[in-house]
């Protein structure tokens, strides 16, 4: 199977396969206040990649329903447009609010925040 031949589920249950993990998400994007080709935005996500497979070196890696909401990761943060009409550079500033891989009793992190725990973040075109 080429990666260039993907048109179906089946093919990309296949890929899937090859490199062993399914992801999930959400997330909302709000913009604010412009001037001209500058523009402002608020954004949360939420999601995680897990293991389509069981794999004994990492345990508890693998998807199963009863738990994945416990294990969603949260990050928020705001951010700048420049929408130059044929393409827009993003400048975003976040951080994590939920971090899963912390002991369940730790995961909500909003309360740590510091300057070395913002992520700056440059992208082309809009996240999704």
């Amino acid at each position: 199977m080429e990666l260039k031949n993907i048109h179906n589920r089946k093919d990309f249950l296949k890929i899937n396969e090859v490199f062993g993990a399914t992801g999930g998400g959400v997330g909302s994007n709000d913009g604010f206040a412009s001037t001209g080709k500058l523009k402002g935005a608020l954004f949360i996500d939420a999601g995680n990649i897990w293991m389509t497979h069981k794999d004994a070196t990492q345990p508890g890696a693998d998807f199963e329903l009863n738990r994945f909401v416990g294990e969603m990761a949260i990050g928020a943060g705001v951010g700048f447009r420049f929408d130059f009409s044929f393409f827009v550079l993003r400048l975003d500033a976040a951080v994590k609010v939920r971090d899963p891989q912390n002991p369940a009793n730790q995961r909500w992190v909003i309360n740590d925040i510091h300057p070395n725990t913002i992520n700056l973040n440059l992208g082309i075109g809009y996240p999704f």
